[in-house]
């Protein structure tokens, strides 16, 4: 359910243009709640107990829409993994340009912190990263990198509290 009461005086916070979309992710089933219903407290993690190069987060809406604004928010860091490990490069921001089309390398989350695979990086639940770009017309947005480890180098996993995107 949605409540519609004013959270400021300047009227109510708009939701992602991808409220609600369809989601899915490239592994796990540990962590399932929700990253495009609008609550940063809700998180999903891609742990299944092996260890693997990529993992994604994707937002899919049936109708195209034009975002210029995406925001990843970070899930839950736990003792073994948790986060992207962003070492050798920074989480991807990727779209589907048409329905059900290639993902594409938009962008990067360049203010995530130039973290490894095993140290915490000692990010907050929800912590918002956020990109820019010129308008572009989607049916998908995908958050991609390589997942940590932590304290357990036979596995690896990352999470994700929400995916957010905005008109320009």
């Amino acid at each position: 359910y949605d409540v519609w009461l004013p959270l400021s005086a300047t009227g109510p916070v708009p939701h992602s243009a991808m409220y609600y979309a369809d989601e899915s992710q490239s592994r796990g089933v540990n962590a399932r709640g929700s990253f495009s219903d609008g609550d940063p407290d809700t998180d999903a993690d891609t742990y299944d107990g092996r260890r693997m190069d990529e993992d994604w987060f994707a937002i899919e809406v049936p109708e195209a829409v034009v975002v210029g604004r995406v925001i990843y928010r970070h899930g839950r860091t736990h003792d073994n993994g948790g986060w992207f490990d962003a070492s050798s490069s920074k989480p991807r921001v990727e779209v589907r340009r048409t329905h059900r089309g290639a993902w594409e390398t938009i962008a990067s989350l360049d203010a995530y912190p130039a973290t490894d695979g095993e140290h915490d990086p000692g990010l907050a639940p929800g912590q918002p990263f956020e990109v820019r770009f010129p308008p572009v017309r989607i049916f998908g947005i995908r958050i991609i990198g390589r997942p940590a480890h932590g304290n357990g180098p036979a596995q690896s996993f990352s999470s994700c509290a929400e995916i957010e995107a905005y008109a320009p």
